[in-house]
């Protein structure tokens, strides 16, 4: 599996497999994007101007997206700002068991080559079993952080 910058032709799959994942979690109530106004908030033309930006990413397996992400230099949600990545928007192909964890960890590889010392992401608040898998992956609480009816936790991984 190798992480690389998408282009602009692929945010439409990674736009689908949001789609997919927000199905996936009304099906298995489970409470995430699903309850927010998500894909609304990050429209297909936002992943689109990501992959233009060079901010998307995708983690492949010969010519299939297994999962990808928007990982940024900043990240207001972090205004002390520091050395890190910041990570967003992650999402791994329903069944594609493990995806998600080696995009972490091609992400902290990145971090490292760019002499970054953290990784940081948000989850929210009251999603116990996503802080618990981020928890799980090493990182840890750091704040919170809120943006119109969203309440999130920022966490952060030490890449050094």
């Amino acid at each position: 599996m190798k992480l690389r910058k998408a282009d602009r032709t692929e945010a439409a799959e990674v736009y689908r497999m949001i789609e997919e994942r927000v199905e996936w979690m009304e099906r298995s109530g489970k409470r995430s994007w699903n309850s927010s106004d998500y894909l609304s908030i990050f429209p297909l033309p936002y992943f689109e101007r990501m992959a233009d930006e060079g901010a998307l990413h995708v983690l492949c397996e010969g010519s299939d997206i297994l999962a990808a992400a928007v990982i940024l230099e900043s990240d207001e949600r972090w205004p002390e700002g520091g050395s890190a990545l910041y990570i967003h928007n992650l999402v791994s192909r329903i069944g594609s068991k493990g995806s998600g964890r080696r995009l972490i960890e091609s992400a902290e590889a990145l971090a490292r080559k760019r002499c970054k010392s953290e990784l940081r992401l948000d989850a929210a608040t009251d999603n116990a079993s996503l802080l618990s898998y981020y928890h799980a992956e090493g990182f840890i609480d750091s704040g919170f952080c809120s943006e119109g009816t969203y309440e999130g936790t920022r966490l952060r991984k030490l890449v050094y």
